[in-house]
């Protein structure tokens, strides 16, 4: 992100810490109410006060969520006081100019939610698929089958921030070579120095298996399709930052009691956030060895054979 950029985010840090504290004296107002009441109705039940008191702060914790993500953004459009802002900032510089350009069919693999479907505003098609149903997943995939896409189909993949979750990579790789046109366009990033994504929640168990350096990441994806741009992302600042605020957000949202503290101390830890992340972009800007990078991001094309068929078709 330019420095252009980056400030223009100030003027949304006041209204953010003025929505803020308006909405957190309102909420903790009809929360405190609610907790009193389930608190009088526990002393005629079999559940304990601890674990209404669990209860009250895992939701207290949503709202929390709810609010920090109206102040820092949601992805994409996270700003500079979002603990994952360093983590994402070129990611998001190099994709932006070029999915507001793609105007064909576009698959996106892993699309979950599919956030960045505003970017595509020129696109004709716009398909998500991902291995859990969604609302915005209209295809359902499984590792190692064969995907319920035509071959030839589509004349760009986007796949950010998932070959590090899919047990198969190779199979992932022939199935986005099958499904693009000849000379079709696949946008891959992947993480290189990144904590452990590993989780269990609603949407089933998330593994997180691989990593992928630069040259790593050219050698599973260059198997089908030819390599057209590798540009690793952030630095020394970023790689560093993003893992300091990930140790401490893991480690202070792990607990009731920690959670507590992490809520009463949301106006220092965006503060915090900002601090951190400001020192790791300048840092960025100081580190010339392209060595401490946190991703990677990747543009290949599906090859063209002489006769206008691709190269590596099955």
């Amino acid at each position: 992100m330019d420095d252009a950029r980056y400030l223009e985010f100030w003027p949304d840090w006041e209204a953010g810490m003025a929505f803020f504290a308006s909405a957190t004296l309102a909420a903790l107002g009809v929360l405190a109410r609610r907790f009193a009441w389930r608190t009088e109705s526990a002393a005629g039940t079999s559940t304990s006060l601890g674990s209404v008191v669990r209860q009250f702060i895992d939701r207290l914790f949503l709202l929390h969520e709810r609010v920090y993500d109206q102040i820092a953004g949601v992805h994409p459009h996270r700003r500079p006081w979002h603990l994952q802002w360093l983590s994402v900032k070129d990611i998001y510089s190099h994709l932006h100019p070029r999915l507001t350009a793609l105007d064909g069919d576009v698959l996106d693999v892993g699309c979950f939610r599919k956030p960045f479907a505003p970017w595509l505003k020129h696109a004709r098609r716009h398909i998500g698929v991902d291995v859990w149903p969604g609302e915005f997943v209209d295809h359902v995939i499984r590792d190692g089958e064969r995907w319920p896409i035509e071959t030839g189909s589509f004349e760009s993949v986007l796949c950010t921030q998932v070959l590090q979750v899919v047990r198969d990579v190779p199979h992932l790789i022939d199935e986005v070579d099958r499904i693009l046109v000849p000379g079709g366009t696949a946008l891959i990033t992947v993480p290189f120095c990144y904590n452990d994504q590993s989780t269990r929640g609603e949407r089933g168990i998330y593994r997180d298996y691989w990593r992928f350096s630069v040259h790593g990441v050219q050698e599973v994806v260059g198997r089908r399709l030819t390599i057209q741009e590798v540009i690793p992302l952030g630095g020394a600042g970023s790689t560093g930052g993003v893992l300091v605020l990930n140790w401490i957000y893991l480690s202070l949202s792990g607990t009731s009691a920690t959670r507590v503290l992490l809520m009463l101390m949301l106006p220092l830890w965006l503060l915090f956030c900002w601090a951190v992340n400001t020192i790791g972009w300048l840092v960025d800007k100081l580190d010339r060895t392209g060595i401490f990078y946190h991703g990677v991001f990747l543009v290949a094309r599906k090859p063209v054979g002489p006769s206008g068929d691709s190269a590596s078709a099955v």
